[in-house]
């Protein structure tokens, strides 16, 4: 049995921020994301979104759009090296979805992919200014708490019921 996909709901501030981002994306129906889930301590890492860029104030988890020619696992540690300094061989698929993208995207497709990295003790993380102002490890009762999208939140929580990486 699949699981269900969750579902895909953002606020009228979040959908005209995701504008800009979709426009950078021409030529293309399908708006390709990846996302990981960072699991260390019973806790997963999450990112704020900083006030100069799209989605001012939000809690996310490391992610972002995949460059041409590249693969989905790619993507994903390229986006988690860049956002966090974090960087690893081993992830693990734990979602993936395409189909119609949600109201506020400017392409009718929507692939996502999010991934799991399982670690022993919480690395050392180093944001990018500009792009995220700080960072937080949560557990699972925290999540509720913060400002995410839906399925930002969502894949958070698939990641922190998800098993080792390897």
């Amino acid at each position: 049995m699949t699981p269900a996909s969750p579902e895909v709901h953002a606020s009228a501030e979040a959908v005209k921020d995701l504008h800009a981002w979709t426009d950078a994306m021409a030529g293309s129906r399908t708006i390709q994301i990846v996302n990981v889930g960072v699991v260390a301590d019973a806790s997963i890492l999450v990112l704020r979104r900083a006030k100069e860029d799209s989605l001012p104030g939000y809690w996310e988890i490391p992610g972002g759009g995949v460059e041409p020619g590249e693969t989905f696992p790619t993507a994903a540690r390229r986006e988690l090296a860049e956002e966090t300094g974090i960087r690893t061989s081993v992830l693990r698929e734990i979602h993936h979805q395409r189909g119609p993208a949600p109201p506020g995207f400017r392409r009718p497709i929507l692939e996502l992919a999010a991934f799991h990295l399982a670690l022993p003790s919480r690395p050392p993380v180093t944001i990018v200014p500009g792009e995220h102002s700080e960072f937080r490890w949560v557990g699972r009762d925290d999540l509720p708490l913060l400002r995410m999208m839906d399925l930002n939140r969502s894949l958070a929580l698939r990641a922190l019921d998800t098993g080792p990486t390897a």
